[in-house]
């Protein structure tokens, strides 16, 4: 493991409608409620995790990447330990000059070069669906990859296509990205068949030599959460799906070393 002060991760399937953002935030949540301080970064020029929020669409990724304008003032304070650097149209703006840059997939390596993000525990990238230069670039600078699946056909096809996509930025870029396991998302602890596709997944995992983290359990508090514009942890906590949010992160913080 890489000896850093920070850890940084980019939470990625290249499906749509996998649970990307609500594993995001969840897990943002969850780490945030322990202590540790958390910095969400929107990457979806539809601003999935800033709307999600109740927060408007917003230029603050771009002003931070290209803008020249310091992280600090772009940042919006979610709760206590945690704050999002919030997307918005004008992410796609980053995406066509990044197809200009010759070194577009270190834009984030400059970008957070010397700034306050060392005042953050965890750097959360919501990479959300597809696999753009911009997603590329998160990758490269967080160097490890957190890949949600949903146990249907197009959820089990977009984490391998990120998987794939992780091992391909080692081969092309020379920069080793550490994939931290698949999670299970959107599954129904109610159902007896919630067991043959979690052993499908398993069987996946095993195939690539990965890891299964815990279970996001799904119930009617995650879409109730949404339509408030709250973290599920604050609208309805001890809800299935808070509790499996805080058992991924005790899980993430035993299995990955995050130095003092």
């Amino acid at each position: 493991t890489r000896c850093e002060r920070r850890m940084n991760i980019t939470i990625l399937n290249t499906q749509p409608t996998v649970g990307t953002k609500a594993t995001v935030l969840g897990l943002a949540r969850a780490l945030a409620e322990i202590g540790k301080r958390i910095l969400v970064v929107d990457l979806n020029p539809n601003a999935g995790a800033t709307t999600t929020l109740g927060l408007p669409s917003s230029s603050a990724l771009h002003d931070f990447v290209f803008g020249n304008v310091d992280l600090k003032k772009c940042l919006t304070s979610v709760r206590q330990n945690l704050h999002i650097l919030c997307s918005g149209p004008t992410t796609l703006v980053i995406e066509e000059r990044l197809q200009r840059e010759p070194s577009a997939h270190l834009v984030f390596e400059h970008a957070f070069s010397g700034t306050i993000s060392d005042d953050y525990d965890f750097i959360l990238f919501d990479g959300g669906a597809g696999l753009t230069l911009l997603q590329v670039a998160a990758l490269c600078y967080s160097r490890r990859i957190l890949i949600p699946v949903t146990t249907n056909v197009l959820g089990v096809l977009g984490a391998l296509s990120a998987y794939m996509s992780a091992q391909a930025i080692t081969s092309i870029y020379g920069i080793e990205v550490d994939v931290v396991g698949y999670v299970p998302v959107m599954v129904n602890g109610d159902k007896d068949e919630r067991y043959v596709p979690m052993k499908t997944i398993s069987s996946i995992a095993r195939d690539c030599s990965l890891g299964v983290l815990p279970a996001i359990e799904f119930d009617e508090s995650v879409p109730l959460a949404s339509r408030n514009h709250k973290l599920v942890a604050d609208f309805f906590p001890g809800s299935r799906a808070a509790e499996s949010y805080n058992a991924l992160a005790r899980k993430l913080m035993g299995s990955v070393a995050v130095p003092n």
